[in-house]
């Protein structure tokens, strides 16, 4: 059976059932494709690359201490930050950069 975390037991084995047919169908009447199936991926894109740009880390450990300085200090820092940096943080961990927007925000009230 075709299984995968985002499918129940009954469409999974809707597909096995499904992709049966079709491959027996195709050879039982020895009809020629044009193309390898490709599952249905062909809309996919690959997935990004999550390596680190060089420096990343660094300039990362620097944005904790600029979180206690308040959201003003942070924002400046992110703004004149390298986009590539930036980029990555938000592809790997949002949620990071979400809570330290976050604890910047109570700094002073």
């Amino acid at each position: 059976m075709d299984r995968s975390d985002y499918r129940t037991d009954i469409q999974s084995m809707g597909s096995t059932v499904s992709y049966g047919r079709r491959y027996t169908t195709l050879d039982l009447l020895n009809i020629a494709t044009r193309k390898a199936d490709n599952d249905g991926q062909a809309g996919k894109q690959p997935e990004p690359d999550l390596k680190a740009p060089a420096g990343f880390e660094a300039w990362w450990n620097v944005f904790e201490p600029l979180a206690e300085q308040g959201l003003q200090v942070l924002t400046d820092a992110w703004n004149k930050s390298k986009p590539e940096f930036r980029n990555h943080l938000i592809k790997v961990n949002k949620p990071g950069w979400d809570g330290l927007k976050a604890k910047a925000a109570k700094v002073g009230r």
